[in-house]
Protein backbone atom coordinates (compact mmCIF):
# COMPACT_ATOMS: atom_id res chain seq x y z
CA UNK A 1 0.00 0.00 0.00
CA UNK A 2 3.00 2.35 0.62
CA UNK A 3 4.48 1.38 -2.48
CA UNK A 4 1.31 2.48 -4.37
CA UNK A 5 1.49 5.96 -2.69
CA UNK A 6 5.25 6.60 -3.00
CA UNK A 7 4.67 5.87 -6.71
CA UNK A 8 1.46 7.92 -6.84
CA UNK A 9 3.05 10.90 -5.36
CA UNK A 10 6.12 9.81 -7.74
CA UNK A 11 3.45 10.40 -10.75
CA UNK A 12 1.97 13.48 -9.32
CA UNK A 13 5.59 15.75 -9.09
CA UNK A 14 6.57 14.60 -12.37
CA UNK A 15 3.11 15.58 -13.69
CA UNK A 16 3.38 18.63 -11.96
CA UNK A 17 6.95 19.93 -12.34
CA UNK A 18 7.83 18.51 -15.75
CA UNK A 19 7.12 21.21 -18.65
CA UNK A 20 4.60 19.87 -21.12
CA UNK A 21 2.35 22.66 -22.14
CA UNK A 22 3.19 25.02 -24.80
CA UNK A 23 2.70 28.58 -23.61
CA UNK A 24 3.51 32.04 -25.02
CA UNK A 25 5.78 33.62 -22.77
CA UNK A 26 8.08 36.76 -22.20
CA UNK A 27 11.42 36.22 -20.84
CA UNK A 28 13.90 38.63 -19.73
CA UNK A 29 16.85 37.23 -21.91
CA UNK A 30 19.84 38.79 -18.89
CA UNK A 31 18.21 36.17 -16.75
CA UNK A 32 16.51 34.10 -18.73
CA UNK A 33 13.27 34.18 -16.04
CA UNK A 34 10.03 33.89 -17.68
CA UNK A 35 8.73 36.99 -16.37
CA UNK A 36 5.05 36.26 -18.48
CA UNK A 37 3.23 33.40 -19.95
CA UNK A 38 -0.17 32.96 -21.24
CA UNK A 39 -2.09 30.36 -23.48
CA UNK A 40 -1.00 30.38 -26.94
CA UNK A 41 -4.85 30.75 -28.08
CA UNK A 42 -5.03 34.08 -25.97
CA UNK A 43 -1.83 35.22 -28.27
CA UNK A 44 -2.82 33.83 -31.72
CA UNK A 45 -3.04 37.13 -33.15
CA UNK A 46 -1.06 40.32 -31.68
CA UNK A 47 0.85 43.43 -32.08
CA UNK A 48 4.02 45.33 -30.31
CA UNK A 49 2.78 49.11 -30.39
CA UNK A 50 5.94 51.41 -29.97
CA UNK A 51 7.85 55.01 -30.76
CA UNK A 52 10.48 55.28 -32.78
CA UNK A 53 13.71 56.23 -30.95
CA UNK A 54 14.82 57.98 -34.20
CA UNK A 55 11.54 59.76 -35.69
CA UNK A 56 9.43 59.74 -32.74
CA UNK A 57 6.80 58.17 -34.69
CA UNK A 58 4.61 55.60 -33.74
CA UNK A 59 5.33 52.15 -35.19
CA UNK A 60 2.95 49.18 -34.63
CA UNK A 61 4.29 45.49 -35.60
CA UNK A 62 1.84 42.05 -35.97
CA UNK A 63 2.35 39.15 -35.32
CA UNK A 64 0.22 35.85 -35.44
CA UNK A 65 1.38 32.36 -34.08
CA UNK A 66 1.23 29.15 -36.22
CA UNK A 67 2.64 25.83 -35.75
CA UNK A 68 4.10 27.42 -32.63
CA UNK A 69 6.14 29.57 -34.50
CA UNK A 70 5.70 33.82 -34.81
CA UNK A 71 4.78 34.91 -38.26
CA UNK A 72 5.89 38.88 -38.51
CA UNK A 73 3.13 39.90 -41.52
CA UNK A 74 2.48 43.71 -41.18
CA UNK A 75 4.07 46.41 -39.46
CA UNK A 76 2.74 50.57 -40.15
CA UNK A 77 4.72 53.68 -39.53
CA UNK A 78 4.70 57.13 -40.18
CA UNK A 79 7.74 58.04 -41.71
CA UNK A 80 11.25 56.03 -42.53
CA UNK A 81 14.06 55.81 -39.86
CA UNK A 82 17.10 53.65 -38.65
CA UNK A 83 15.90 50.07 -38.86
CA UNK A 84 12.59 50.64 -40.68
CA UNK A 85 11.39 48.21 -43.46
CA UNK A 86 11.61 49.36 -46.79
CA UNK A 87 10.27 46.17 -48.24
CA UNK A 88 13.35 45.39 -49.96
CA UNK A 89 14.26 42.62 -47.75
CA UNK A 90 11.03 40.64 -48.68
CA UNK A 91 9.87 40.86 -52.39
CA UNK A 92 6.59 39.29 -51.67
CA UNK A 93 5.40 42.34 -49.35
CA UNK A 94 2.96 45.32 -50.43
CA UNK A 95 3.53 48.68 -49.20
CA UNK A 96 0.48 51.23 -49.04
CA UNK A 97 0.66 54.44 -47.59
CA UNK A 98 -2.99 55.83 -47.04
CA UNK A 99 -4.24 59.50 -46.73
CA UNK A 100 -3.17 60.21 -43.64
CA UNK A 101 0.42 59.21 -44.31
CA UNK A 102 0.48 55.78 -42.38
CA UNK A 103 2.70 53.47 -44.61
CA UNK A 104 1.26 49.83 -44.37
CA UNK A 105 4.29 46.65 -45.05
CA UNK A 106 2.15 43.77 -45.54
CA UNK A 107 2.88 40.12 -46.60
CA UNK A 108 5.62 40.23 -44.93
CA UNK A 109 5.16 36.49 -43.94
CA UNK A 110 8.51 36.03 -42.06
CA UNK A 111 8.88 32.87 -39.24
CA UNK A 112 10.69 33.28 -36.12
CA UNK A 113 11.14 30.45 -33.33
CA UNK A 114 11.77 33.31 -31.16
CA UNK A 115 12.21 37.66 -31.18
CA UNK A 116 13.53 40.06 -28.66
CA UNK A 117 12.89 43.69 -27.78
CA UNK A 118 15.17 45.83 -26.02
CA UNK A 119 12.34 47.76 -24.14
CA UNK A 120 13.57 51.22 -24.24
CA UNK A 121 13.03 54.36 -21.61
CA UNK A 122 11.30 56.52 -24.38
CA UNK A 123 9.51 53.86 -26.67
CA UNK A 124 6.68 52.92 -24.32
CA UNK A 125 6.60 48.94 -25.63
CA UNK A 126 3.18 47.93 -25.65
CA UNK A 127 1.61 44.37 -26.65
CA UNK A 128 -2.06 44.43 -27.91
CA UNK A 129 -3.99 41.60 -28.06
CA UNK A 130 -8.07 41.40 -29.07
CA UNK A 131 -8.75 41.31 -25.17
CA UNK A 132 -5.87 43.62 -23.62
CA UNK A 133 -3.01 45.56 -23.70
CA UNK A 134 -0.20 45.76 -21.61
CA UNK A 135 3.54 47.38 -21.69
CA UNK A 136 6.27 45.86 -21.69
CA UNK A 137 8.28 47.58 -18.86
CA UNK A 138 5.56 46.05 -16.66
CA UNK A 139 7.79 42.94 -16.64
CA UNK A 140 11.17 44.15 -18.27
CA UNK A 141 12.74 46.71 -17.16
CA UNK A 142 13.99 49.53 -19.64
CA UNK A 143 17.18 48.35 -21.59
CA UNK A 144 16.53 44.52 -21.03
CA UNK A 145 16.00 42.46 -23.77
CA UNK A 146 12.36 41.22 -23.85
CA UNK A 147 12.21 37.51 -25.54
CA UNK A 148 8.82 36.19 -27.12
CA UNK A 149 8.80 32.33 -27.55
CA UNK A 150 6.93 29.30 -27.12
CA UNK A 151 7.86 27.86 -24.91
CA UNK A 152 7.21 24.30 -22.57
CA UNK A 153 6.26 25.15 -18.88
CA UNK A 154 5.28 22.72 -16.36
CA UNK A 155 1.22 22.94 -14.81
CA UNK A 156 2.86 24.10 -11.47
CA UNK A 157 4.63 27.32 -13.41
CA UNK A 158 0.64 27.75 -14.43
CA UNK A 159 -0.69 27.46 -11.80
CA UNK A 160 2.02 29.57 -9.86
CA UNK A 161 1.57 32.16 -12.48
CA UNK A 162 -2.30 32.43 -11.97
CA UNK A 163 -1.92 32.71 -8.28
CA UNK A 164 1.14 35.54 -8.90
CA UNK A 165 -1.99 38.08 -10.62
Amino acid sequence: MKRKILLVLIVLIIILFIPIINQFTISNEKTNNIVFSDSINNFKSFYVSFKHSVNRTPVNEYYRIENNKFVAYKTTFYSYGAGMPDGSENPNADMNINDNGLIELTNINREFNEFTYMVGTYAEHTMHTENKSFKLDKYVEPQEPAIFQIKRVSIYHILRRSFDE
